[in-house]
């Protein structure tokens, strides 16, 4: 991420994920195309998007594979637009994964936090861009 401009792109980042809350997570494919997914943010720190996920799918196996992904928050009723550029690795960390569980995520895996597919996929930032309209 920019280092001059971090706190304001934090804050801009925190803002975008309390209210817009589900993004648009793209990787890369092995055969090199890219393909984007809904995910809901879970959390989000200061170096860090946090993403519960099944470990057993496309867009985590892609995610290892080519670690650099991009998030896109958007929200045309408010006229704010977000971009993430990150580095993605899962994470095992059942205790954090129980943390950042909430209520909503259920309608993707109705099993809950107890679902042992269950992983974390952590998004380091690197860049953000930030489009606001009103």
């Amino acid at each position: 991420m920019d280092q001059n401009s971090k706190p304001s792109a934090i804050q801009a980042l925190g803002e975008a994920v309390k209210s817009i809350r589900v993004a648009m997570l793209t990787t890369q494919e092995k055969e090199g195309g890219l393909r984007s997914r809904p995910m809901v943010c879970a959390g989000l720190d200061q170096d860090a998007l946090w993403f519960i996920t099944k470990e057993h799918t496309p867009k985590v196996a892609e995610a290892q594979e080519h670690q650099a992904v991009n998030i896109a928050f958007a929200s045309p009723e408010k006229d704010m637009y977000l971009s993430v550029t990150g580095q993605a690795q899962v994470v095992h960390d059942r205790k954090l994964l129980q943390k950042l569980w909430s209520a909503e995520l259920s309608r993707w895996f109705p099993q809950g936090v107890s679902d042992p597919d269950l992983a974390l996929l952590r998004i380091d930032i690197r860049h953000t861009e930030q489009w606001n309209f009103a």
